[in-house]
């Protein structure tokens, strides 16, 4: 998961996708959506 956070990090697109999830869902949720984006 760590690796997956950073990599979502990374990617400027990714920081403001995973702040609107992240508003609209609970954290655990936010993460497996991001993981979904890097992929």
């Amino acid at each position: 998961l760590h690796s997956f956070i950073f990599a979502s990090e990374d990617s400027d697109q990714t920081e403001p996708y995973e702040e609107g999830e992240t508003a609209a869902t609970p954290p655990p949720s936010a993460y497996r959506v991001t993981a979904r984006i890097s992929l």
